[in-house]
């Protein structure tokens, strides 16, 4: 029918390049990433994505109690600055998942402040923050990333929609 309302799940994805302002000497990428993951674990409880730690690519993927997803990129052109890898949840259509990415930004902002004042009682400090980037951590360039997914038929024109498809094969 004329205005029915497709379903939709809208996510984003973002790469965040660390920033560390500080005289002395620098933590590491591991280290600032773990300070990042205690501060943003004061708010949402983190899990691995594998008990070994590293997921289907190779990363560090946590899953947070909120649905987003959180990993540290590895890759040889960055060296020890390292990409923060963040991914919305699922969400049905733009306005929620606007809300989601603002409620994130200001989750991250938060958890540098906690990174920062963790590091300090190791020696360091300095500001962690991160800048939002467009490029990976083989230093391509890509902007932001989008998945969607939106369902185009439903119930006898799905079904004829696949029979179509598996006449094609």
């Amino acid at each position: 029918p004329r205005g029915r309302r497709i379903a939709s799940l809208l996510g984003v994805e973002t790469e965040y390049a660390f920033r560390y302002s500080g005289a002395g000497e620098r933590p590491t990428r591991a280290r600032l990433y773990e300070a990042l993951l205690d501060g943003l674990s004061a708010e949402v409880t983190l899990v691995r994505a594998r008990p070994d730690g590293a997921d289907w690519e190779g990363k560090e993927r946590r899953f947070a109690s909120n649905g987003m997803s959180v990993c540290l990129e590895r890759g040889g052109l960055i060296g020890d600055l390292g990409v923060f890898e963040v991914a919305t949840p699922e969400c049905e259509g733009p306005e929620a998942l606007g809300i989601r990415l603002r409620a994130i930004d200001e989750q991250l902002v938060r958890a540098c402040d906690r990174a920062s004042e963790r590091l300090a009682h190791g020696g360091f400090d300095g500001r962690v923050a991160l800048v939002k980037n467009s490029r990976d951590a083989e230093g391509a360039y890509f902007g932001r990333q989008e998945n969607l997914e939106v369902e185009m038929v439903t119930g006898w024109r799905k079904l004829l929609w696949w029979m179509g498809l598996a006449l094609c094969l």
